[in-house]
This record gives structure tokens, C-alpha cells and sequence, in this order.
């Protein structure tokens, strides 16, 4: 989420950023900055950076997409996938 505020938000170069299409004029849900969602027919687009990110982007409130600085954003980030219960363990073995 956060590689896609920096995308969206100008802090790479747009030459070298992978094309991320805004939706103009969603009213219904979510936040000002939606993304628009590809359909895919093969597996490499499917699991793709891009198709990946969308889903989540666009569930993200406007409050927290509309963030003053990368810092703002990380903290809400945070702040709001700690009340979703997700939990990431990175000492988890997979072997």
C-alpha cells in the first residue's frame, strides 16, 4: 500500500512506475483516489503487482489515501489494519 501512495501520490518518476488508472467521478464507496480494477485472463496478470494492490487501495478511507506525507500514511496504515485483525509474522516458519 505503501509503494502505491508513492506511485499515485508523484514521489517516483512516472517513466518508470507501472500505470495505476484512476476511476473519475466514484461517488458510492471508498475514497477519492479509487483505482480501476483489470480484468485479467492469465495468471501472470492475476498475480501481478498491480492486480494485487487495486483490491486493497480501493477499501482503503479517503482519509488515509489524501495523507500530507508518506509518514501520515504509514501511521493511519497501521492504526487501520490493527483494528482488522491482520497479523503478520515475519519469524513464521514455512518449511
Amino acid at each position: 500500500m505503501i509503494e502505491v501512495y508513492k506511485i499515485l501520490h508523484g514521489v517516483y518518476d512516472e517513466k518508470v512506475v507501472p500505470e495505476l488508472v484512476t476511476v473519475q467521478g466514484s461517488v458510492t464507496r471508498g475514497n477519492s483516489l479509487k483505482l480501476k480494477v483489470n480484468r485479467c485472463k492469465y495468471d501472470i496478470n492475476k498475480f501481478s503487482f498491480c492486480s494485487r494492490a487495486v483490491l486493497k487501495w480501493n477499501m482503503l478511507p479517503d482519509s488515509m489515501v489524501l495523507a500530507s506525507s508518506v509518514n501520515a500514511f504509514k501511521n493511519n496504515l497501521d492504526k487501520f489494519w490493527d483494528h482488522d485483525g491482520i497479523i503478520y509474522d515475519q519469524a513464521y516458519d514455512f518449511y
